[in-house]
Protein backbone atom coordinates (compact mmCIF):
# COMPACT_ATOMS: atom_id res chain seq x y z
CA UNK A 1 0.00 0.00 0.00
CA UNK A 2 0.94 3.63 -0.67
CA UNK A 3 1.81 5.68 2.12
CA UNK A 4 -0.13 8.52 3.28
CA UNK A 5 0.57 11.73 4.79
CA UNK A 6 -1.39 12.62 7.57
CA UNK A 7 -2.28 16.78 7.90
CA UNK A 8 -2.75 17.30 11.31
CA UNK A 9 0.59 15.50 12.24
CA UNK A 10 2.56 17.29 9.26
CA UNK A 11 1.27 20.89 10.93
CA UNK A 12 2.19 19.16 14.46
CA UNK A 13 5.60 18.46 13.30
CA UNK A 14 5.86 21.69 11.84
CA UNK A 15 5.12 23.59 14.68
CA UNK A 16 7.35 21.53 17.08
CA UNK A 17 10.35 22.27 14.96
CA UNK A 18 13.36 24.19 17.36
CA UNK A 19 15.63 26.06 15.55
CA UNK A 20 19.53 25.05 16.26
CA UNK A 21 21.72 27.50 17.24
CA UNK A 22 23.29 29.30 14.17
CA UNK A 23 20.76 27.27 12.17
CA UNK A 24 18.67 28.55 9.26
CA UNK A 25 15.28 29.88 10.25
CA UNK A 26 12.50 28.56 7.84
CA UNK A 27 9.79 31.12 6.34
CA UNK A 28 6.52 30.26 7.91
CA UNK A 29 7.80 30.01 11.17
CA UNK A 30 9.80 33.24 11.12
CA UNK A 31 7.24 35.50 9.35
CA UNK A 32 4.89 35.44 12.44
CA UNK A 33 7.26 35.99 15.46
CA UNK A 34 8.60 39.19 13.32
CA UNK A 35 4.77 40.31 12.86
CA UNK A 36 3.91 40.66 16.38
CA UNK A 37 7.07 41.96 17.72
CA UNK A 38 5.98 44.86 14.92
CA UNK A 39 2.48 45.31 16.39
CA UNK A 40 3.69 46.40 19.64
CA UNK A 41 5.16 49.06 19.13
CA UNK A 42 2.66 50.35 17.04
CA UNK A 43 -0.12 49.85 19.67
CA UNK A 44 2.25 51.96 22.30
CA UNK A 45 2.65 54.76 20.02
CA UNK A 46 -1.30 54.89 19.50
CA UNK A 47 -1.63 54.73 23.49
CA UNK A 48 0.94 57.55 23.77
CA UNK A 49 -1.10 59.92 21.30
CA UNK A 50 -4.44 59.16 22.98
CA UNK A 51 -2.58 60.84 26.13
CA UNK A 52 -3.39 64.14 26.96
CA UNK A 53 0.50 66.29 26.83
CA UNK A 54 0.77 67.94 29.84
CA UNK A 55 3.09 70.77 28.53
CA UNK A 56 -0.19 72.02 26.27
CA UNK A 57 -2.24 71.72 29.49
CA UNK A 58 -0.03 74.05 31.68
CA UNK A 59 0.69 76.40 29.20
CA UNK A 60 -3.30 76.76 28.40
CA UNK A 61 -3.43 77.12 32.39
CA UNK A 62 -1.07 79.95 32.67
CA UNK A 63 -2.22 81.47 29.04
CA UNK A 64 -6.19 81.25 30.76
CA UNK A 65 -5.00 82.47 33.52
CA UNK A 66 -2.66 85.79 32.30
CA UNK A 67 -5.99 86.66 30.75
CA UNK A 68 -8.38 86.49 33.48
CA UNK A 69 -5.51 88.47 35.36
CA UNK A 70 -5.35 91.38 32.64
CA UNK A 71 -9.29 91.37 33.04
CA UNK A 72 -9.17 92.05 36.68
CA UNK A 73 -6.84 94.82 36.03
CA UNK A 74 -8.37 96.59 33.33
CA UNK A 75 -11.95 96.51 35.32
CA UNK A 76 -9.72 97.67 38.35
CA UNK A 77 -8.23 100.58 36.65
CA UNK A 78 -12.11 101.69 34.88
CA UNK A 79 -13.12 101.48 38.51
CA UNK A 80 -10.33 103.50 40.05
CA UNK A 81 -10.74 105.92 37.01
CA UNK A 82 -14.52 105.91 37.55
CA UNK A 83 -14.33 106.80 41.19
CA UNK A 84 -11.71 109.82 40.84
CA UNK A 85 -14.44 111.06 38.23
CA UNK A 86 -17.71 110.46 40.17
CA UNK A 87 -15.35 112.06 43.36
CA UNK A 88 -14.67 115.27 41.46
CA UNK A 89 -18.03 115.51 40.00
CA UNK A 90 -19.62 115.05 43.43
CA UNK A 91 -17.23 117.56 44.91
CA UNK A 92 -18.08 120.39 42.28
CA UNK A 93 -22.12 119.67 42.12
CA UNK A 94 -21.96 119.65 46.43
CA UNK A 95 -20.00 122.98 46.29
CA UNK A 96 -22.90 124.89 43.79
CA UNK A 97 -25.08 123.95 45.49
CA UNK A 98 -24.45 124.57 48.94
CA UNK A 99 -22.77 127.83 47.79
CA UNK A 100 -26.10 128.85 46.60
CA UNK A 101 -27.29 129.29 50.40
CA UNK A 102 -23.65 130.77 51.54
CA UNK A 103 -22.46 127.69 53.03
CA UNK A 104 -18.64 127.37 52.67
CA UNK A 105 -18.19 123.08 51.22
CA UNK A 106 -15.13 123.11 54.21
CA UNK A 107 -17.82 123.57 56.58
CA UNK A 108 -19.86 120.29 56.45
CA UNK A 109 -16.78 117.64 56.32
CA UNK A 110 -18.14 115.42 53.67
CA UNK A 111 -16.78 112.36 53.62
CA UNK A 112 -15.13 110.71 49.83
CA UNK A 113 -18.26 108.70 49.48
CA UNK A 114 -20.46 111.33 50.54
CA UNK A 115 -19.06 113.01 46.90
CA UNK A 116 -19.96 109.99 45.33
CA UNK A 117 -23.21 109.70 46.25
CA UNK A 118 -24.03 113.37 45.58
CA UNK A 119 -22.42 112.27 41.96
CA UNK A 120 -24.80 109.33 41.54
CA UNK A 121 -28.10 111.01 40.37
CA UNK A 122 -26.48 113.59 38.25
CA UNK A 123 -23.15 112.23 36.72
CA UNK A 124 -24.42 108.78 34.73
CA UNK A 125 -26.46 110.46 32.46
CA UNK A 126 -23.36 112.79 30.80
CA UNK A 127 -21.42 109.54 31.16
CA UNK A 128 -23.45 107.15 29.58
CA UNK A 129 -23.92 109.91 26.58
CA UNK A 130 -19.75 110.01 26.05
CA UNK A 131 -19.75 106.27 26.23
CA UNK A 132 -22.69 105.90 23.99
CA UNK A 133 -20.27 108.11 21.87
CA UNK A 134 -17.36 106.34 21.58
CA UNK A 135 -19.62 102.87 20.87
CA UNK A 136 -20.57 104.79 17.87
CA UNK A 137 -17.23 106.48 16.92
CA UNK A 138 -15.89 102.75 17.13
CA UNK A 139 -18.66 101.07 15.14
CA UNK A 140 -18.11 103.96 12.13
CA UNK A 141 -13.82 103.14 12.32
CA UNK A 142 -14.96 99.46 11.83
CA UNK A 143 -16.97 100.14 9.02
CA UNK A 144 -14.00 102.71 7.47
CA UNK A 145 -10.71 100.37 8.28
CA UNK A 146 -11.31 97.75 5.42
CA UNK A 147 -11.40 100.25 2.80
CA UNK A 148 -8.59 102.51 4.58
CA UNK A 149 -6.44 99.36 4.48
CA UNK A 150 -7.04 98.50 1.04
CA UNK A 151 -6.91 101.57 -0.18
CA UNK A 152 -10.21 102.08 -1.62
CA UNK A 153 -10.78 104.92 0.74
CA UNK A 154 -8.10 107.68 0.27
CA UNK A 155 -6.97 108.48 4.14
CA UNK A 156 -5.98 112.24 3.11
CA UNK A 157 -9.52 113.06 1.98
CA UNK A 158 -10.83 111.46 5.28
CA UNK A 159 -7.91 113.56 7.08
CA UNK A 160 -9.07 116.87 5.35
CA UNK A 161 -12.83 116.08 6.38
CA UNK A 162 -12.32 115.17 10.08
CA UNK A 163 -9.76 117.72 10.71
CA UNK A 164 -11.62 120.60 9.07
CA UNK A 165 -15.02 119.85 11.05
CA UNK A 166 -13.44 119.42 14.27
CA UNK A 167 -11.63 122.67 13.72
CA UNK A 168 -15.44 124.07 12.98
CA UNK A 169 -16.94 122.34 15.34
CA UNK A 170 -14.19 124.05 18.38
CA UNK A 171 -14.75 127.22 17.08
CA UNK A 172 -18.56 126.70 17.91
CA UNK A 173 -18.06 125.38 21.08
CA UNK A 174 -15.44 128.11 21.93
CA UNK A 175 -18.11 130.76 20.92
CA UNK A 176 -20.91 128.73 22.95
CA UNK A 177 -18.79 128.30 26.28
CA UNK A 178 -18.15 132.56 25.98
CA UNK A 179 -21.79 133.00 25.76
CA UNK A 180 -23.31 130.98 28.11
CA UNK A 181 -21.17 131.92 30.69
CA UNK A 182 -23.55 133.77 32.26
CA UNK A 183 -25.30 131.92 35.92
CA UNK A 184 -27.86 129.64 35.40
CA UNK A 185 -27.17 129.39 32.23
CA UNK A 186 -26.24 125.78 30.38
CA UNK A 187 -22.81 126.92 30.02
CA UNK A 188 -21.50 123.27 29.45
CA UNK A 189 -22.76 123.25 26.04
CA UNK A 190 -19.61 125.20 24.81
CA UNK A 191 -17.28 122.53 26.37
CA UNK A 192 -19.23 120.01 25.63
CA UNK A 193 -19.01 120.65 21.35
CA UNK A 194 -15.37 121.38 22.22
CA UNK A 195 -15.02 118.05 23.09
CA UNK A 196 -16.40 116.59 20.36
CA UNK A 197 -14.63 118.39 17.47
CA UNK A 198 -11.18 118.25 19.11
CA UNK A 199 -12.19 113.66 19.48
CA UNK A 200 -12.85 114.28 15.76
CA UNK A 201 -10.05 115.97 14.82
CA UNK A 202 -7.96 114.11 17.01
CA UNK A 203 -9.43 110.90 14.69
CA UNK A 204 -8.28 112.22 11.91
CA UNK A 205 -4.77 112.95 12.61
CA UNK A 206 -4.62 109.13 14.00
CA UNK A 207 -5.63 108.37 10.41
CA UNK A 208 -2.85 110.02 9.04
CA UNK A 209 -0.22 109.01 11.66
CA UNK A 210 -1.63 104.99 10.32
CA UNK A 211 -2.64 104.83 7.01
CA UNK A 212 -1.72 108.10 5.30
CA UNK A 213 2.11 108.94 4.11
CA UNK A 214 2.92 112.40 6.75
CA UNK A 215 3.49 111.95 10.31
CA UNK A 216 0.38 112.90 12.41
CA UNK A 217 1.64 111.50 16.03
CA UNK A 218 2.23 115.27 17.27
CA UNK A 219 -1.02 116.47 16.25
CA UNK A 220 -2.76 113.33 17.76
CA UNK A 221 -0.86 113.87 21.68
CA UNK A 222 -2.07 117.93 21.46
CA UNK A 223 -5.95 116.78 20.31
CA UNK A 224 -6.08 114.23 23.06
CA UNK A 225 -5.03 116.41 25.38
CA UNK A 226 -7.11 119.36 24.73
CA UNK A 227 -9.71 116.52 24.20
CA UNK A 228 -9.00 115.31 27.93
CA UNK A 229 -9.07 119.38 29.02
CA UNK A 230 -12.64 119.88 27.47
CA UNK A 231 -13.80 116.59 29.04
CA UNK A 232 -12.46 118.32 32.30
CA UNK A 233 -14.48 121.46 31.41
CA UNK A 234 -17.38 120.03 30.20
CA UNK A 235 -17.43 117.60 33.85
CA UNK A 236 -16.91 121.04 36.04
CA UNK A 237 -19.54 123.21 34.24
CA UNK A 238 -22.28 120.18 33.94
CA UNK A 239 -21.56 119.75 38.19
CA UNK A 240 -21.92 123.10 38.65
CA UNK A 241 -24.75 124.03 36.48
CA UNK A 242 -26.60 120.74 38.25
CA UNK A 243 -25.54 122.15 41.91
CA UNK A 244 -27.56 125.19 41.18
CA UNK A 245 -30.09 123.71 39.78
CA UNK A 246 -30.34 120.78 42.72
CA UNK A 247 -30.38 124.06 45.56
CA UNK A 248 -33.02 125.83 43.58
CA UNK A 249 -35.46 122.84 43.87
CA UNK A 250 -34.50 122.77 47.51
CA UNK A 251 -35.88 126.40 47.85
CA UNK A 252 -39.09 126.17 45.84
CA UNK A 253 -39.49 122.90 47.83
CA UNK A 254 -39.35 124.40 50.83
CA UNK A 255 -42.80 124.53 51.87
CA UNK A 256 -43.83 121.41 51.42
CA UNK A 257 -40.48 120.13 53.15
CA UNK A 258 -40.93 118.50 56.94
CA UNK A 259 -41.24 120.51 59.16
CA UNK A 260 -38.44 121.03 62.01
CA UNK A 261 -39.24 122.43 65.53
CA UNK A 262 -36.57 123.34 68.00
CA UNK A 263 -36.95 123.43 71.70
CA UNK A 264 -34.47 125.62 73.93
CA UNK A 265 -33.89 125.86 77.17
CA UNK A 266 -32.40 129.44 76.76
CA UNK A 267 -33.51 132.17 73.97
CA UNK A 268 -31.54 131.15 70.70
CA UNK A 269 -32.52 134.88 69.38
CA UNK A 270 -33.79 132.65 66.08
CA UNK A 271 -35.32 135.12 63.34
CA UNK A 272 -36.06 134.50 59.62
CA UNK A 273 -38.71 134.51 57.21
CA UNK A 274 -41.76 132.71 58.81
CA UNK A 275 -40.20 131.75 61.73
CA UNK A 276 -42.29 131.92 64.91
CA UNK A 277 -41.03 131.96 68.28
CA UNK A 278 -43.20 130.83 71.54
CA UNK A 279 -42.46 130.82 75.38
CA UNK A 280 -43.91 127.81 77.14
CA UNK A 281 -44.78 128.97 80.65
CA UNK A 282 -44.73 126.96 83.62
CA UNK A 283 -42.16 126.17 86.53
CA UNK A 284 -41.16 122.88 85.69
CA UNK A 285 -40.96 123.51 82.10
CA UNK A 286 -37.03 122.59 80.70
CA UNK A 287 -37.48 123.38 77.18
CA UNK A 288 -38.79 127.31 77.38
CA UNK A 289 -38.82 128.07 73.93
CA UNK A 290 -39.87 126.52 70.78
CA UNK A 291 -39.01 127.50 67.59
CA UNK A 292 -40.67 126.40 64.39
CA UNK A 293 -41.46 127.27 60.88
CA UNK A 294 -37.39 126.02 60.19
CA UNK A 295 -36.64 123.25 57.38
CA UNK A 296 -33.72 121.22 57.47
CA UNK A 297 -31.11 121.29 54.42
CA UNK A 298 -29.03 118.69 55.62
CA UNK A 299 -27.27 117.35 58.33
CA UNK A 300 -23.16 116.81 58.78
CA UNK A 301 -20.29 117.35 61.01
CA UNK A 302 -22.41 116.74 64.41
CA UNK A 303 -24.39 119.56 63.11
CA UNK A 304 -28.04 120.67 61.95
CA UNK A 305 -28.05 123.17 58.84
CA UNK A 306 -31.64 125.08 59.17
CA UNK A 307 -33.02 127.00 57.10
CA UNK A 308 -36.31 129.18 57.94
CA UNK A 309 -39.38 127.94 55.34
CA UNK A 310 -39.83 131.50 53.71
CA UNK A 311 -36.14 131.60 53.24
CA UNK A 312 -34.92 132.95 49.67
CA UNK A 313 -31.25 133.46 48.84
CA UNK A 314 -30.68 137.05 49.93
CA UNK A 315 -33.56 137.23 52.14
CA UNK A 316 -32.77 134.77 55.67
CA UNK A 317 -29.82 132.73 57.10
CA UNK A 318 -28.70 129.52 57.10
CA UNK A 319 -28.98 128.24 61.16
CA UNK A 320 -26.57 126.29 62.18
CA UNK A 321 -27.36 124.09 66.13
CA UNK A 322 -25.11 121.30 67.25
CA UNK A 323 -26.63 117.76 67.25
CA UNK A 324 -25.46 116.85 70.71
CA UNK A 325 -26.72 119.99 72.76
CA UNK A 326 -28.18 118.93 75.99
CA UNK A 327 -30.35 122.20 76.07
CA UNK A 328 -31.25 122.04 72.69
CA UNK A 329 -34.21 119.32 71.78
CA UNK A 330 -35.51 118.72 67.64
CA UNK A 331 -38.13 117.09 66.36
CA UNK A 332 -39.48 116.41 62.33
CA UNK A 333 -42.97 116.48 61.42
CA UNK A 334 -44.98 116.50 58.38
CA UNK A 335 -46.43 119.97 57.39
CA UNK A 336 -49.93 119.95 57.27
CA UNK A 337 -51.31 120.83 53.96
Amino acid sequence: MPETSNPDAAGEAESSVTLPTGGKTPEKSSQKPQSTRKQAPRSNASSENSLPDRGSLSSQGAELTKIIGGVLAGLATQAVVLTAVLFYFGWVRAKATYDYFGIDISVLNFSASDYVLHSVDAAFPLLVAIGLAGVVAIFVHEQLRPSLASGAESPEQLVRGTVTTGAVLAVIGLVLALSLSRPGAPDFVGPCVILLGSSLAGYGFAIRSRYGTLDGFRFLVAMIAIALLAFLWTLTTYADWVGIRVAKEVCSGLPAAAEVTVYSSTNLSLSGPDIKVSEIQGSLIEYRFRYSGLRMLVTSGGQYFLLPSGWRQGDGSVIVLPTTDANIRVEFSVPVP
